[in-house]
């Protein structure tokens, strides 16, 4: 009996263990397959922007891969008039109270940064006034403002942001503009993606005082690779969609996906995006296109190539001399976390102005075509 249960026994369980073996040898396999994938990514990634930046490569994949700092851009539309001394401005005093430093960015932006923190989560959730019912501060990497005040927007003025979302860009061009009932600026934040343009609606509606969104704010969802609009804009940003590499270095899974083929394909479609740009920019307006890259291809090179097509009309202005942060490029201005303290970018900018009249722009769109 005890014979026969325990052959029983052995019938039941010896498939079961079976499986129970092959089962981590595929999960095995794969795992290994995808280490593998990573690898030969990585190396290529390495490789690529060894070739860019040279001896200083290994210390900026360091700091590339640090956790992003983040200041906090207030919002000057929180602060209730004759009530400065009551929640926004509280909200303020208490941050600076833990360690956090103001600095100036223009004249109409104010950030708050905390040198110690040691990790992107650098500020709590941030509050609304009582007052106004307004959000006070909006965290972001203290770069990405240099290309909106390099936009050097006045008063008044009609603004194209062409990639808007998620926001943070938009709202330091609505507080530089100046919006209603105070100025009668225009900002068109566009974005072609419908959930990114969701957000970035809700940024706005959360930021602004809802008279100026219903005024003076347009949200508008165009593809602007095929945007034709003449000379209508004084000011226009281009933060174009780019290979953001930080976010790629600190994702595996996400670099799996790398090959030199993608800073390739995002030129393209970004100088599609500066050709339709500077096709609406009016005659003494100005444009700042920018990036999220390392890639010379995604940067200057786009700026080169498509001034090659122009007439003369557009002329890259040299940036600030008095940045806080960054160095020059061949036609701009780039900013990486390893020439800074705080850690902030990468983030890259041109200034290009439109110094010709009424007229053609000296190109056709099928000069951006995929042979170029």
């Amino acid at each position: 009996t005890s014979t026969h249960t325990h052959t029983h026994q052995h019938g039941n369980t010896t498939p079961t263990s079976m499986a129970a073996r092959a089962l981590p040898k595929k999960v095995e396999k794969r795992v290994a397959k995808a280490q593998r994938a990573l690898e030969s990514a990585r190396y290529m990634f390495s490789q690529y922007y060894a070739s860019v930046y040279g001896e200083r490569w290994p210390r900026l994949m360091e700091a590339l891969l640090k956790p992003m700092a983040h200041c906090a851009m207030w919002n000057m539309f929180a602060v209730a008039p004759a009530k400065e001394e009551q929640t926004a401005t509280a909200i303020k005093t208490a941050l600076i109270a833990k360690g956090a430093v103001s600095m100036r960015m223009g004249t109409a932006l104010e950030c708050l940064f905390l040198p110690q923190a040691q990790d992107g989560h650098n500020f709590p959730q941030p509050p609304k006034s009582i007052e106004t019912g307004l959000t006070c501060y909006y965290p972001l990497d203290a770069a990405s403002l240099l290309p909106v005040n390099a936009l050097d927007v006045q008063e008044g003025e009609n603004v194209l942001d062409m990639c808007a979302a998620p926001g943070g860009k938009s709202l330091a061009i609505a507080m530089q503009l100046g919006l209603w009932p105070r100025a009668f600026g225009r900002l068109h934040a566009n974005d072609v993606s419908t959930d990114r343009r969701r957000r970035l609606r809700q940024v706005l509606d959360s930021f602004l005082p809802a008279a100026s969104v219903a005024e003076c704010v347009r949200v508008t969802g165009f593809d602007c690779t095929t945007f034709k609009s003449d000379q209508l804009f004084d000011k226009i940003l281009i933060d174009a969609p780019c290979s953001t590499e930080r976010h790629l270095l600190q994702k595996p899974e996400e670099l799996t996906t790398w090959s030199l083929n993608r800073p390739r394909q995002n030129a393209h479609r970004q100088c599609r995006l500066l050709y339709a740009g500077l096709r609406a920019l009016r005659p003494g307006g100005r444009l700042v296109y920018s990036t999220c890259s390392l890639s010379p291809m995604e940067n200057d090179e786009v700026v080169i190539k498509v001034l090659k097509k122009t007439k003369g009309n557009f002329v890259v202005i040299p940036p600030p001399v008095d940045l806080p942060f960054g160095e020059p490029t061949g036609r701009g201005w780039i900013v990486l976390p390893d020439g800074n303290a705080a850690g902030w970018g990468p983030l890259y900018f041109a200034i290009i102005e439109n110094k010709g009249g009424e007229g053609e722009l000296g190109f056709s769109e099928s000069d951006m075509g995929e042979g170029e």
